[in-house]
């Protein structure tokens, strides 16, 4: 994966985690995903290849009261 896919998948991720008013970079960063200059980082490609590895996966969730 090249890293301007990383840094995609990254900033997509980011901004399903971010906070209403947090911009999906700072969020990344925050989180340790991207450096300072917006390059991922080792946790951030590995967060990636997890989540990529779970394409197959089927999760099923239910609400027990």
């Amino acid at each position: 994966m090249t890293e301007d896919e990383y840094r995609t998948r990254i900033l997509t991720m980011a901004k399903q985690c971010a906070v209403e008013e947090e911009d999906d970079r700072a969020a990344a960063v925050r989180r340790g995903w991207l450096d300072d200059d917006g390059a991922s980082t080792a946790s951030g490609r590995a967060l990636i290849d997890e989540l990529d590895g779970q394409v197959g996966a089927r999760s099923v969730f239910r609400h027990v009261p």
